[in-house]
């Protein structure tokens, strides 16, 4: 049972590749993540996330006001989990943070949020 437990908890939970596009939360709130493939630094990709009630998406792209400031973050994969950089309008990023995954392929995830919660996310596709 001890040999059985070990290998559970390194199991690999899904890819990178899995990770790449736009995900939306099945809760009651707009929440959104989108995990890019475009290089942040090594090691790292870009990705960004945002709650409809209270900024729109447009403010989190190329020439919006939070451009790789606030609502974006550094991102990499391990086996079970994601390694997150919340980044700062400033300039800054908050220290690194791993969200736990417990299920991911191409059209569904659920990552532990901080506060210790399970959020299942779909995998949008087209236009929203």
């Amino acid at each position: 049972m001890l040999t059985f437990s070990a290998c559970e908890k390194d199991k690999e939970i899904g890819t990178t590749a899995n990770l790449f596009g736009h995900w939306e939360a099945m809760v009651y709130s707009s929440e959104d993540m989108v995990f890019l493939s475009e290089v942040a630094e090594e090691g790292w990709y870009w990705g960004y996330e945002w709650n409809a009630d209270d900024k729109p998406e447009s403010d989190l792209l190329p020439g919006g006001m939070d451009y790789h400031g606030n609502g974006w973050f550094m991102w990499k994969k391990g086996k079970n989990y994601i390694t997150m950089r919340n980044m700062m309008t400033n300039g800054g990023a908050e220290p690194a943070i791993d969200r736990k995954l417990t299920a991911l392929d191409d059209k569904n995830m659920t990552l532990v949020n901080t506060r210790g919660q399970s959020i299942q996310y779909v995998k949008m596709t087209g236009c929203k």
